[in-house]
């Protein structure tokens, strides 16, 4: 996926919309503020998570809590949704109506890595597959790093030293999130779960497929 490279300049009025604070707003905050890309955060929570520590990396973010307008500033270009964030937002209508790039932090991601990915999801198991490959594949001597939905959010693991990235990727994050070229792919099970967000169980297994829908372009370790 490629991504508008005038963002990457230093500006002083907001082109990013990041919805959802928590672990990974706060990520998103590291990742834009490294690049001097002025930002601002919406959370429908009135005291969401991570609201201090965003305001530490960026001091002068604007930050948007508890009842959400209905459209979005007009400065914004690009909208990052975190894993929570309920698609059918009136903010997301707007972005779809002005037709502005949405993504998620698992898209930022993809976007820089440069080493191959392993991607793991499943109804159970996860996190504990996810950080078995981890300590195989560093005690074979690949540097790698463990993250997405289970520690660590994806974009705080990007580093050139890194060999291998072992992703633990939710529904939520699968659902929000354009393909993921990994080297290799993997669902564990499928058992009905979150069903009061994805509606039914063939939504959410629909979900979870996204994971293989560009397991075969992925870089290989």
């Amino acid at each position: 996926m490629e991504f508008d490279l005038e963002m990457r300049t230093r500006s002083t009025e907001p082109t990013v919309l990041v919805m959802g604070m928590g672990a990974t707003g706060v990520s998103c905050a590291r990742h834009f503020a490294r690049r001097g890309i002025a930002v601002e955060f919406a959370d429908t929570r009135e005291r969401p998570p991570g609201m201090e520590q965003i305001l530490d990396v960026m001091p002068d973010a604007r930050l948007h809590t508890g009842r959400m307008p209905r459209e979005l500033p007009e400065t914004i270009r690009r909208v990052v949704v975190s894993p929570g964030v309920d698609l059918d937002s009136p903010l997301l209508a707007d972005a779809s109506r002005r037709k502005l790039e949405v993504v998620s932090d698992i898209d930022l991601f993809v976007a820089e890595c440069d080493a191959p990915i392993v991607a793991v999801t499943g109804s159970n198991g996860k996190s504990t597959v996810a950080s078995m490959l981890g300590t195989i594949l560093n005690a074979v001597g690949k540097r790698t790093v463990v993250g997405g939905n289970i520690g660590t959010p994806a974009l705080d693991l990007l580093d050139p030293a890194v060999e291998i990235y072992v992703l633990e990727l939710s529904s939520f994050q699968l659902e929000r999130s354009g393909p993921v070229p990994a080297a290799a792919s993997v669902i564990l099970n499928v058992s009905p779960d979150h069903l009061d967000q994805h509606g039914t169980l063939s939504a959410y297994t629909s979900a979870k497929a996204r994971i293989y829908l560009s397991c075969d372009r992925g870089r290989q370790p």
